[in-house]
């Protein structure tokens, strides 16, 4: 009796969907393509995309029901996706600046499971597409472009589009800043007394570039230096965050004390000038190589009263011209004399003293 009642229901079960129409198997298991009349027809989403039936574009070309008549060819028709505007995350922005153009309400009737996903493209001109996205434009229902380098108001473009057909059009704005120049705080040496040909290493201080483009840093022994007029030191293509930023020179040889200049350049302006100065002690570069004292003969001059003369060879192995030379001999002390001396280059200097100043 028990096993005739199973053997029953399992009859009936079976019967009962094809008489009345009952599809129960795609309600178990959704996995094959609406792409048979009878799949068409019968009412259930058999495919998980979300769409029954003549609104699923698998059954386009079949015959098939849901919107349409019974016995009516389906004639798959596209529904355009929508949104109710586009929106950006800023209303102010640099020219490096990111900006995202964000889609209101989108949606797509089909859903998007058949091409990929919807797209969103927006455009500096009209007609955003994926030929004319000018700003951005990405496999995702936002995008991200960049600010302006050119300084006022700028208008995005936008559509979505499901690789079909596309959404109406709406607009947003955003004013360009334009470009920010570098700003620098000052710069330091390494070393502030030094001596022709050493290297000295200047450091930028307190840098930042609202851009944050790559920089570089200028630095020249003449005022105002630019990309192309920096003899000192250049240190090119730094990049944010920045830091240690510095270059390292060499003190030239036509140099006394001078001045290092430098600036910051962000492909497009410059920072304000920022310097530091050095200098170049005079006994470093000018020294009394030696010191003899003479009788008065033929070869040195006369000077009345005088029997001795203490002649002095001064050198200069640096750019200076003039130093003074004081002696004591013995007990006595020698009026100085200012020395006036070619650059690399050496003078004779003859000194007087009283004549008890010589033993």
């Amino acid at each position: 009796m028990r096993r005739s009642f199973v053997f029953t229901f399992l009859v009936i079960l079976l019967i009962l969907p094809v008489l009345f129409g009952i599809d129960i198997i795609p309600m178990m298991m959704p996995s094959f393509p609406e792409a048979t009349d009878y799949l068409c027809s019968d009412g259930f989403e058999n495919d998980g995309d979300n769409a029954i039936d003549c609104l699923d574009p698998d059954c386009d070309g079949f015959t098939g029901t849901g919107q349409y008549p019974d016995g009516t060819r389906c004639t798959w028709d596209n529904n355009v996706p929508v949104m109710t505007g586009v929106d950006l995350n800023t209303a102010t922005a640099s020219k490096n600046q990111d900006i995202k153009a964000i889609p209101l309400n989108a949606f797509d009737v089909e859903g998007d499971a058949h091409f990929g996903g919807l797209r969103l493209y927006c455009s500096f001109t009209s007609n955003a597409s994926p030929d004319n996205n000018s700003f951005c434009g990405e496999a995702y229902t936002n995008c991200v472009g960049k600010g302006g380098l050119e300084e006022g108001q700028k208008t995005v473009h936008c559509r979505l589009f499901d690789s079909r057909d596309y959404s109406a059009e709406f607009t947003a704005s955003y004013y360009a800043t334009g470009n920010f120049r570098p700003t620098l705080s000052g710069i330091d040496l390494n070393a502030t007394t030094v001596q022709i040909g050493d290297q000295v290493t200047v450091t930028a201080n307190n840098v930042s570039d609202l851009d944050q483009e790559p920089l570089s840093l200028l630095c020249s022994n003449q005022p105002n230096p630019t990309i192309d007029s920096n003899n000192f030191c250049t240190s090119y293509d730094i990049t944010a965050p920045y830091s240690n930023i510095g270059c390292t020179g060499t003190i030239p040889e036509n140099q006394d004390n001078a001045t290092v200049y430098c600036k910051l350049f962000d492909q497009t302006d410059y920072s304000e000038q920022a310097t530091a100065f050095y200098q170049i002690p005079i006994e470093h570069d000018i020294y009394i190589e030696w010191i003899k004292p003479i009788q008065v003969v033929e070869d040195v001059p006369l000077v009345a009263g005088k029997a001795t003369v203490v002649r002095v060879k001064v050198v200069n192995d640096g750019p200076h011209i003039e130093t003074t030379v004081d002696l004591t001999v013995g007990n006595c002390p020698l009026n100085p004399q200012t020395v006036t001396i070619d650059a690399y280059s050496f003078k004779i200097v003859d000194f007087y003293p009283e004549n008890n100043c010589i033993q």
